[in-house]
């Protein structure tokens, strides 16, 4: 090299001109000096322009892996697939893909190997390992050349047959490291003298099943010719794509997205028990039967129709999934091919190009199938330039985070045959089939392909979905899809009947008649009092009465009561203490004819006082006026002609959508149906305790107080204070020798995970809210017998029962109770097919008379039965489905009610309290599960533009919102936090767009422990930094505070990085929290990596 210097004479002289030459000359030797020594040369950040890594990262990543090549950033599927193998640990990997190339032919091993290694040698995307960088953000490092992990074995001998099946178990089971390339291994089995198994083992991350025949073409002609890719040719490589990839508007794509997927309000999912876990035993598969003549009439259809066959399976989809979750705006996913026309030959590159992205359908009782599938070839056409979008990001757009748990697989792909026939040929053997063996976190899957005609197949996890149930699901899409190829412009309703079988088995599940004593609840307890007049009947703190005493005091307070004017259709209001004496107003008002209005004296005066005036109570007893001295009058009770069968007994009142709480008018007839109805549910004798724990205002507590002593039983009142420390209530357990208790889930969960010694020899009652599948399998194991109940107020407490053991996911509700029918309907109030969602309507006996005073509500809540003339049948809003035994498993909320530890809320009548405020000129409320198994009320809400100048007047007004609801409503009304928005976010229908109501600021809102160590300042410092937060506590859980997987595995990755110390990502998913990992440090294993030492300029 020679070089000329010029320079301005003016500026600089020919000395210090000489000079510079000088040691640019001697800074050029000396480079030239250094990269003649052992070791010299490398990359620099400047070679990896797909990443952005320092000089440190890239040093470290050189040691590790000697002859690296260039570092490209992960692909969001491709970080997705490792996360979920991370999670499974040692079980069962979905992504772990096991593939079994049947061999015929004389299979030479040597040769067979060399092609294996020249398979590796010839596509990049093989020889790649994944790992972090010390930011947290995922890469995967490309190696010049790997060698290939090889095994050979000889299974000829007739003995080996079964060693050959223990070889794949034991192969399938050995899981790859996603740092230690290559994630692809080969084993050879010799199985006889023309005949061997190839079998391929790799991660999902390296290849999609596009790559699969391009594999077997290449693999076929490098065994040909020796392993010499010399004559194949060129092959273009995946950095390509992800060069591509990383050139994209991300953001825009994300707000095409956004936009597909506006006002889409929950997630569709089919299997909530399965909850992203992956099968232990992989998948199983069930063909769906179509007629021979409805395939090739579904291809002329599409092609009518203009759409692609892909699209037409959707469609049916779309409209089974519809149906099954009761739903008419669903959500599924669909895998790409995510091979972009402008990246040149990106059909025949090797690497994981496939995408899953969700698909949404959309559609009314009056469309059609073809309207249907016109509306997704429209969706897919604008999608089609965003498809490079990672799932993740798509779904934190929309707020739900998970969209769907069921996938539809496609399988379209190009096979080229006749380059696989030529290669079979030059090879001298032939693959003549393939035995895969592959899973997914997906509890369902519909995998189809149309060559030359569609074929269908669910594949299902068993460890979630039966196979009974997944054979209903695909007669229904058969039916569906024949539907579709007799008529496609039928309407979309037609294709979702039911035929006579499935009717006459709905109503076998309604022969629930029974005969019902013909006497009321008092003159039940009467037939008591007589039998065993000295028998326990309320325990009450240091009170005790007989059922004689209890008779005495309850009939000589009846008399007085009808004295004051009580009487039929006369209300009571009840607002008394927890004592013997509520049991003994109870009994005197429906003595007396009358009808009790419970009120709980503890909450707030604001909801008392609604209460009295809504009911107009001719009388109130409180815990003065019931004690008072009745002894001048009659013993024995007023006439019993004073309660008449259809007359009110009691009235309740619970949450109200307006912001009024509704009044519940159950009869004397409907009450006495219920009570008879339990003692089969729940049979009770003179030796049985019932613990009463359930405010009276809330109507279960009818159960507590009623069903023992129209059997002879005792109850015993457990107080406020008792209900609240599972040590007191196990001490009432035992001192009282209690047999029966009846709670909601959380006070069982309470006492399960602190007093279970206490539950020994008890009847568990569960219900008010529902009842979570861990807790199922947990109370059982302690106590004798549980029952799961379920029934709205409107219906009489309990409308269904089941009996529950220790048996995995969530239990039934149940079958209906006697003189009780349950119907599970669509929109349009037809019955639904066995496991199909839908809403359920309850009738018979045990309807409530009305919403006192509420008449337009009533009409809209009650309404005509369809099934039996001249009948009712109550809305409950609650969606349920159909399981083979006939009883019914509930899935949740139609509408916006909500149940907060077994209350059920009326959102409207919170938000209504907020509105009261001064203010507040606007208001919105939901209930979030920010936290799994943790759900809370949020009030969100517009101030007066004067209130919202100050951020610290603010602050103080939402705090002082919370004590103004709480002066308003029940402690189980208060929003958990109160956020205020500039305006309530609205969907384009006007209503309050829920899903863009945003999370609590968890920054200020953190008020856990600080850190204790230096361990736990520096995670709290890391934690922070990837949420983006300004500080966290050591008890703020990951997740709850903005965290999802991939921040999960970008906080690992600094943790490994600054800490030195690698955490699993299955344990940092159970130990979410910095308190929570740090009780575990001792057991984490110290990273083998070298820890990254902090670069700082001198």
């Amino acid at each position: 090299m020679s070089a000329v210097l010029s320079f301005p004479t003016g500026v600089l002289s020919a000395s210090e001109v000489r000079e510079l030459a000088d040691s640019w000359r001697a800074a050029l030797e000396g480079l030239a000096r250094h990269v003649t020594t052992p070791g010299a040369g490398g990359l620099t950040p400047s070679d990896l322009p797909l990443v952005k890594v320092d000089q440190h990262d890239i040093e470290r990543w050189e040691k590790r892996y000697p002859g690296l090549a260039d570092v490209w950033p992960a692909t969001a599927m491709q970080s997705g697939l490792l996360l979920h193998s991370m999670l499974a640990g040692a079980s069962f990997d979905a992504y772990h893909v096991q593939l079994v190339l049947h061999l015929d032919g004389v299979v030479d091993p040597e040769r067979m190997r060399a092609a294996g290694q020249a398979l590796l040698d010839r596509h990049t995307s093989l020889r790649t390992a994944f790992l972090t960088d010390s930011s947290g953000q995922q890469v995967q490092v490309v190696l010049e050349r790997v060698t290939l992990p090889w095994r050979e074995l000889d299974l000829r001998m007739p003995e080996s047959a079964g060693e050959f099946e223990q070889l794949l178990a034991e192969d399938h089971a050995a899981h790859f490291a996603p740092d230690v390339p290559p994630l692809l291994r080969m084993t050879l089995v010799r199985t006889g003298s023309h005949h061997a198994e190839l079998v391929l083992t790799a991660h999902h991350a390296l290849f999609d099943g596009w790559s699969l025949p391009l594999l077997m073409k290449d693999l076929l002609r490098l065994y040909g010719s020796g392993g010499d890719a010399s004559s194949l040719p060129r092959t273009r490589g995946y950095k390509d794509f992800v060069t591509w990839l990383s050139g994209q508007d991300q953001a825009a794509s994300l707000r095409a997205w956004s936009q597909a997927l506006d006002g889409l309000e929950e997630p569709t999912i089919l299997v909530p028990e399965a909850d992203g876990a992956t099968a232990e035993g992989g998948l199983e598969q069930i063909e769906v039967d179509l007629p021979p003549d409805v395939a090739p009439a579904l291809t002329r259809r599409a092609a009518e129709l203009g759409v692609t066959m892909s699209t037409l399976v959707q469609g049916a989809w779309a409209t089974v999934l519809g149906l099954l979750t009761g739903r008419r705006d669903v959500v599924f996913g669909a895998t790409v091919s995510g091979r972009p026309a402008a990246v040149t030959d990106a059909e025949s590159m090797v690497g994981l190009f496939v995408n899953t992205l969700p698909v949404r359908a959309r559609y009314s009782a009056r469309d059609t199938l073809a309207d249907l599938l016109d509306g997704l070839h429209r969706q897919h056409a604008a999608l089609l330039d965003h498809h490079h979008c990672g799932l993740p990001e798509i779904q934190q757009q929309t707020g739900l985070g998970t969209l769907f748990d069921t996938l539809v697989l496609f399988e379209s792909y190009p096979v080229d045959r006749a380059g696989l026939t030529e290669a079979n040929t030059a090879a001298g053997i032939t693959i003549t089939g393939i035995r895969p063996r592959t899973g997914t976190h997906y509890p369902l899957i519909l995998a189809a392909d149309a060559s030359p005609h569609l074929r269908v197949a669910l594949q299902f996890q068993p460890d979630h979905l039966d196979r009974e149930r997944v054979h209903n699901i695909a007669d229904r899409l058969a039916h569906v899809l024949t539907r579709f190829a007799a008529d496609p412009r039928a309407p979309i309703a037609s294709a979702l009947t039911l035929d006579p079988a499935e009717r006459a088995s709905l109503d076998r599940y309604n022969a629930t008649a029974q005969p019902v004593p013909d006497a009321n609840v008092t003159e039940l307890f009467e037939r008591q009092a007589e039998a065993g007049p000295d028998a326990v009947a309320v325990i009450a703190d240091a009170t005790t009465l007989t059922y004689r005493e209890l008779d005495v005091r309850a009939n000589r307070l009846a008399h007085w009561l009808v004295e004051q004017g009580v009487g039929p259709e006369r209300r009571v209001a009840l607002a008394m203490p927890r004592s013997a004496d509520l049991l003994v107003a109870i009994l005197a008002v429906l003595k007396a004819g009358g009808t009790y209005v419970p009120i709980d004296p503890d909450h707030p005066e604001a909801r008392i006082e609604l209460v009295l005036r809504d009911s107009e109570p001719v009388l109130v007893l409180d815990g003065e006026t019931a004690t008072g001295d009745f002894g001048a009058y009659p013993d024995t009770a007023p006439d019993a002609g004073r309660c008449p069968a259809a007359g009110l007994a009691y009235l309740l009142y619970t949450s109200g959508s307006t912001g009024t709480p509704k009044g519940v008018g159950v009869s004397h007839d409907a009450l006495n149906n219920f009570l008879a109805a339990m003692r089969e549910h729940v049979p009770l004798d003179p030796g049985d305790r019932l613990l009463a724990v359930t405010t009276v205002a809330f109507d279960i507590a009818a159960l507590e107080l009623l069903l023992p002593l129209v059997t002879g039983s005792a109850v015993v009142l457990a107080d406020r204070e008792d209900v609240a420390q599972p040590t007191a209530l196990a001490a009432l357990i035992q001192r009282h020798r209690v047999t029966v208790i009846q709670g909601t889930p959380s006070l069982w969960r309470m006492l399960v995970s602190q007093v279970p010694d206490a539950l020994c020899g008890l009847t568990a009652l569960v219900g008010g809210e529902a009842f979570p599948a861990d807790l199922a399998q947990t109370l059982p194991r302690y106590a004798d017998r549980v029952v799961n109940l379920y029934g709205p107020t409107e219906t009489t407490i309990w409308s269904t029962a089941s009996p529950v053991t220790a048996a995995a996911g969530a239990p039934a509700i149940g079958r209906p109770i006697a003189n009780t029918r349950v119907y599970v309907l669509n929109e349009d109030l037809q019955p639904v097919p066995h496991g199909v969602v839908g809403e359920l309507y309850i009738a018979g006996s045990g309807l409530a008379r009305a919403y006192v005073g509420r008449p337009a509500l009533t009409a809209a809540r009650f309404v005509a039965d369809p099934f039996t003339s001249g009948e009712r049948m109550y809305r409950t809003g609650d969606l349920v489905r159909w399981l083979p035994d006939g009883s019914l498993h509930y899935l949740g909320r139609v509408d916006f009610q909500v149940k907060i530890r077994g209350y059920r809320i009326e959102l409207g009548e919170v938000e209504a309290a907020l509105r009261s405020h001064p203010d507040v000129v606007g208001a919105a409320v939901t209930a979030r599960e920010d936290t799994p198994g943790d759900r809370r009320l949020v009030g969100y809400v517009v101030t007066r533009p004067e209130d919202s100048a100050k951020e610290d007047e603010t602050g103080a007004l939402l705090s002082e919102l919370r004590q103004h609801v709480a002066a308003r409503l029940p402690e189980y009304m208060v929003p958990s936090a109160v956020v205020a928005l500039a305006e309530i976010p609205l969907t384009s229908n006007g209503k309050v767009d829920r899903r863009a109501l945003p999370a609590p600021d968890y920054a200020r809102a953190s008020t856990g422990r600080p850190p204790r160590t230096p361990r736990e300042e520096a995670l709290c410092r890391l934690f922070a930094e990837v949420l983006g937060l300004d500080r966290i506590s050591i008890d703020d859980d990951f997740f709850a505070f903005g965290g999802h997987s991939l921040l999960a595995t970008r906080l690992i990755g600094r943790v490994r990085a600054d800490l030195g110390v690698d955490i699993p990502v299955r344990t940092f998913f159970g130990s979410p929290t910095v308190a929570g990992l740090s009780t575990r440090w001792s057991d984490l294993a110290t990273s083998a990596r070298p820890r990254l030492r902090k670069m700082t300029e001198e």
